[in-house]
């Protein structure tokens, strides 16, 4: 192999290896207490018998599933959490569950326009954006 063969494998190690770091992490954090936000909201509006945020997004799934912008799986993971909503504990752990397919799932949401732009800022700032004081070291 020759001398710049392995500076080119070594730049895309590093390139590559740098992927998913702490610039994801902080995006997944945000996503996630947005999705929080999203749920209570949902819970609390259910509760009521307001069911026009279920429509809504259902509406989306629809939407996007008819014109190829989301899958099978991905169309029946959101109708199965959505199916839920009446135990609001079970709800919430769908929304918010830690595994690799669910956060990129949240990336692409179909809960779009359930929060005011005041009360997504609210909760971005409240829940992951971190101080120094708050930080473990």
């Amino acid at each position: 192999m020759y001398k710049r063969q392995l500076n080119s494998n070594r730049q895309s190690r590093v390139t590559h290896s740098s992927k998913g770091g702490f610039k994801e992490a902080l995006i997944d954090k945000q996503v996630l207490v947005i999705h929080a936000a999203i749920a209570d909201k949902l819970i609390a509006a259910n509760e009521k018998g307001d069911r026009s945020y279920l429509e809504q997004i259902q509406n989306t799934l629809d939407s996007r599933r008819n014109s190829g912008r989301m899958r099978y799986g991905e169309y029946l993971t959101w109708l199965s959490v959505l199916e839920v909503i009446d135990d609001s504990i079970a709800f919430k752990n769908a929304i918010l569950e830690d595994s690799h397919q669910m956060k990129k799932y949240r990336r692409r949401t179909p809960l779009v326009g359930i929060l005011t732009e005041a009360e997504r800022q609210r909760a971005i700032e409240e829940n992951a954006v971190g101080s120094i004081d708050k930080a473990l070291f």
